[in-house]
C-alpha cells in the first residue's frame, strides 16, 4: 500500500469516537420502559468502530486517556490535536494508553446514564476491560442510583452485563454492530443479552501487525494467560522469519502461519477468511492507513468479491488510536461474526 497523506495522523480516532467528548445527556423518560427496558450497548474507545455504528444513539463509547511525553490527553483533546499534529509510529511507541478510574467516569456518565438506561450491555476485550471502572462507579453510587431511578418511576435495579467479546481491535465494534442491528429489529432486553453472551462463540478473528515487537511490548504488559502464544509469536521470532498471522476463536489464540512481507501475508489472512466465510456472515475490517486503497489491494477485493458472491456483509474502517498504540503502526484487523446480519 502506498503512503498516504494521512498515514500518520489520528486518523482511527474520529473514526472509532463521537467528535465531541461532551458528558452524558439526560433523556427523556419514556414511560414504557417498564415494560420495554431501555438498552444501551458500551464499548471502550479502543473499538474500531465504523462511523454509522459510532453514531448509533444505542452506543455509548468509554473513554480512554493517552499519556503522550508525560502528559495525559483527554479523548476531546486527542482529537482536537489529530486534526493539525503528525501521530506518526515514533511518537505511537512513546504512547501510553490508560483507564480512566471510577471518579473520571462519574464526571463523564453519572447520573444520566443510569438513567437513560435500563440494561448495560458492557462489551470488553481481550486487552483490558474499562468496565471495570464502569462497575465500580455504578457500585460506588449504588443507593443514589435507586433512589433517582426510583423517583422517576423506573425499576430501581439497573442492570449490567459485562461480556468477553475473546478479541480486541475490529471485535468488540463488530459484536456492537450485530447488537445494534438486532436491537433496530426489535429484540428486546433478554434477547438482546442472550445474543451478546453467544457472540464469542461465532467469532473468528485475525491481526496482522506490521510492527510485532511493539505489539508484543504491549502484550507483555497484560496479565492473561490467554495472550500467551501471541505475546511469543510477536517476541520470540527473528525478523527473517517473517510476519506472523495472529488468530483466535473459542477456542483461544494462537499464531496462525507467517509469511515474508506484508502484503504476503495479508494474502494469506485473506484466503483464511475466505475460506471459514459461510452465507450471511459478518465481516469487519480494520486497518490504519486509507481505508479505499486497502479494500482495493488485489487479495481483499478477492476477499470483498467473495463476501459478496455469499451475501457476507462486510465493512471496512480505521484503526482506533488505542489500537495503533497497542500493535503499532500498519496493523491490520480481521473480525468474523458466522451469525446473520
Amino acid at each position: 500500500m502506498r503512503p498516504h497523506p494521512h498515514r500518520d495522523t489520528l486518523l482511527g480516532f474520529l473514526s472509532t469516537q463521537h467528535e465531541t467528548s461532551e458528558p452524558e445527556r439526560a433523556l427523556p423518560v419514556d414511560p414504557q420502559r417498564q415494560q420495554d427496558p431501555a438498552v444501551l450497548i458500551l464499548v471502550d474507545a479502543a473499538a474500531d468502530l465504523p462511523r454509522g455504528v459510532a453514531s448509533d444513539p444505542a452506543l455509548r463509547v468509554l473513554p480512554l486517556a493517552l499519556r503522550l511525553r508525560g502528559r495525559k490527553l483527554r479523548a476531546s483533546e486527542a482529537a482536537r490535536r489529530s486534526a493539525r499534529q503528525r501521530f506518526d509510529a515514533s511518537t505511537l511507541r512513546q504512547a501510553r494508553l490508560e483507564w480512566p478510574d471510577a471518579g473520571e467516569l462519574a464526571w463523564r456518565l453519572h447520573p444520566n446514564l443510569a438513567l437513560n438506561g435500563d440494561v448495560l450491555i458492557v462489551l470488553g476485550n481481550a486487552l483490558g476491560d474499562a468496565g471495570v471502572a464502569l462497575h465500580r462507579m455504578l457500585a460506588e453510587r449504588d443507593a443514589e442510583i435507586r433512589e433517582l431511578r426510583a423517583s422517576r418511576g423506573l425499576p430501581e435495579a439497573l442492570q449490567t452485563v459485562r461480556i468477553d467479546t475473546g478479541g480486541a481491535f475490529a471485535v468488540p465494534a463488530l459484536h456492537a454492530s450485530a447488537l445494534l442491528r438486532a436491537k433496530a429489529r426489535g429484540a428486546d432486553a433478554d434477547a438482546l443479552v442472550r445474543l451478546a453472551q453467544g457472540l464469542a462463540a461465532s467469532t473468528r478473528h485475525w491481526l496482522l501487525p506490521r510492527a510485532p515487537r511493539q505489539f508484543a511490548a504491549t502484550l507483555s504488559g497484560i496479565d492473561d494467560p490467554r495472550l500467551r502464544a501471541w505475546t511469543e509469536a510477536c517476541t520470540r521470532a527473528p525478523w527473517w522469519s517473517g510476519y506472523p498471522l495472529l488468530e483466535g476463536d473459542a477456542d483461544g489464540l494462537r499464531c496462525a502461519s507467517r509469511a515474508r512481507g506484508w502484503d504476503r501475508a495479508l494474502g494469506k489472512a485473506c484466503d483464511a477468511v475466505g475460506q471459514a466465510l459461510r452465507p450471511g456472515a459478518q465481516l469487519l475490517l480494520s486497518v490504519d492507513g486509507s481505508v479505499a486503497e486497502f479494500v482495493a489491494l488485489p487479495a481483499v477485493a478477492a476477499l470483498r468479491a467473495r463476501a459478496q458472491s455469499l451475501g457476507v456483509r462486510m465493512q471496512a474502517t480505521h484503526l482506533s488510536v488505542a489500537s495503533r498504540i497497542r500493535a503499532g503502526a500498519g496493523t491490520a484487523s480481521l473480525a468474523l461474526l458466522d451469525q446473520p446480519a
